[in-house]
């Protein structure tokens, strides 16, 4: 529900500019049952159309109803089987020692070749004395002010 163009899509409803949704699958709308409900209650209050142009059911009886819960049900169940399978993965990555992504964090450097972190050790000092500050001055602002003062700046990531 937190994409600009969907609030825009319920803000255009609301104010009667909108008279049919159109979407190629449902899922294209959304994969969460809860969101997908407060949607359709919301088409029908403002008397919106909803149509998928690849999932063929008539909402207006209570089989075509039945059948757009169904294919929402589905539709949820592979969102959730999909990010199921994308943390296992991750997890084995992990466990092997493979760099799953991101941020590469300061006193590391990323070995494409490798898939994995290594000990940047120029980076690794600065980590270690923030480390120790932090030990010493129980401050998060404290170690920034220090490091900082030392002319430690944040690590700078290249975009590709």
């Amino acid at each position: 529900m937190n994409r600009p163009e969907l609030q825009r899509l319920i803000r255009d409803i609301r104010q009667g500019k909108i008279d049919i949704v159109l979407v190629y699958k449902i899922d294209r709308l959304t994969r969460n049952q809860k969101d997908f409900y407060f949607l359709i209650e919301l088409f029908e209050k403002y008397n919106t159309t909803f149509i998928s142009t690849t999932q063929n059911f008539d909402t207006s009886s209570a089989a075509g109803r039945l059948m757009r819960n169904i294919m929402l049900d589905f539709t949820q169940f592979e969102r959730e089987i999909t990010a199921e399978r994308t943390r296992d993965k991750m997890l084995a990555r992990a466990r092997k020692g493979l760099w799953n992504g991101g941020l590469v964090p300061l006193g590391y450097d990323y070995s494409p070749e490798e898939k994995k972190l290594k000990i940047n050790p120029k980076e690794a000092e600065v980590v270690r004395l923030a480390f120790e500050t932090y030990l010493k001055e129980k401050s998060l602002a404290k170690v920034a002010k220090k490091l900082n003062s030392l002319g430690y700046r944040t690590k700078v990531h290249k975009t590709k």
